[in-house]
């Protein structure tokens, strides 16, 4: 008796991956322009479990000169540190169905490997989002002063995000603020600064804000998405503290997801079953990079290592060269 072998069936390998890149890219766009240049996806090959960067790291240089002074000076010696970015490494499925499955839903096998591969790619770009944010996240719990945390406060209203609360936490950049391009937070938090600010009544804004749907910012574009990695439903992890969320106001290229690795998707048939199956499985890597600091941990790190604020160390001395700052507050359903 024949056999069926691979070669008696078209598998529709491109369609899904074209699905797949498609929304990726316009993802990857969005996200771009959103947040302003702060969060950015780029596709670069690198080879390893890590990519390191390495740079001058420069104290003051500049000091006053008397020019009738001829003694000599001691030169001040250059060192150089280094910047230690993690891959991690995801799989795709593997995601099995029937071939009857398709026909069922009166779709050639063409278009069908298309929507999925779209709907794959949507979550793609989702998960590498929140990878990135995770790490931002972990990384401003743990520098020294790039903190503003409000969850103290004695009245429940001081808890919850508003426009003094963002531009307190603007402040801890000084005199270099403007170098926050952009402010990303969870919908909740973004609801409760809309929220704050018709009750409030701020001159102009609540009637702005009522008729032409803009909520003020402080002049910065907000990137609002749920990213697990900005809002936390029990900090305390016993259910005695109110929700909190974690407002990043982010410098530009502060955090980079770089798709290190050619993505593999493959399509296969499975034969010799009860029904002839359809299965899909893929790898991928992902590099996330976060300026101003250095990963310590092991290599192939998962969402939680990465999450792990001491497996990242700050590298720059001065806050205003890295990824910004972070605003951590109570949301007020919560309260």
């Amino acid at each position: 008796m024949a056999t069926s072998t691979k070669a008696d069936v078209v598998i529709y390998n491109e369609e899904y991956f074209s699905g797949i890149i498609e929304v990726v890219e316009q993802y990857a766009d969005d996200v771009n322009t959103q947040s302003n240049g702060a969060v950015n996806y780029v596709t670069e090959s690198l080879k390893g479990d890590f990519e390191k960067r390495s740079f001058w790291d420069l104290s003051t240089g500049v000091t006053d000169r008397d020019p009738t002074d001829v003694t000599d000076v001691t030169p001040t010696g250059l060192s150089q540190s280094e910047l230690i970015s993690p891959k991690m490494n995801m799989r795709i499925g593997p995601f099995q169905a029937t071939l009857d499955q398709f026909r069922k839903l009166g779709e050639t096998p063409e278009t069908m490997s298309f929507v999925l591969g779209q709907q794959m790619g949507a979550e793609i770009a989702v998960e590498w989002l929140n990878r990135g944010l995770t790490a931002a996240t972990a990384c401003l719990s743990k520098a020294a002063g790039t903190q503003s945390d409000i969850t103290g406060e004695t009245a429940d209203a001081d808890k919850v995000i508003s426009s003094k609360a963002l531009n307190r936490t603007l402040g801890l950049m000084g005199d270099r603020r403007n170098r926050v391009v952009a402010w990303v937070m969870h919908s909740s938090a973004f609801t409760d600064l809309t929220e704050g600010q018709i009750v409030d009544k701020l001159q102009g804004n609540s009637d702005v804000i009522m008729y032409g749907g803009i909520t003020a910012s402080l002049g910065l574009p907000v990137l609002v998405t749920d990213s697990q990695a900005l809002y936390d439903v029990d900090p305390a992890g016993d259910s005695t503290n109110a929700s909190e969320a974690y407002i990043l106001g982010l410098t530009e290229d502060a955090v980079r997801m770089i798709e290190s690795e050619d993505r593999a998707i493959e399509l296969d048939t499975v034969l010799g079953k009860a029904n002839i199956l359809r299965i899909l499985q893929g790898e991928m890597a992902l590099t996330v990079r976060m300026k101003g600091f250095s990963y310590n941990g092991s290599a192939s790190p998962n969402l939680a290592a990465i999450g792990t604020s001491s497996n990242w160390d700050s590298v720059f001395t001065d806050i205003k060269s890295g990824p910004g700052v972070m605003l951590k507050c109570r949301t007020a359903g919560s309260l």
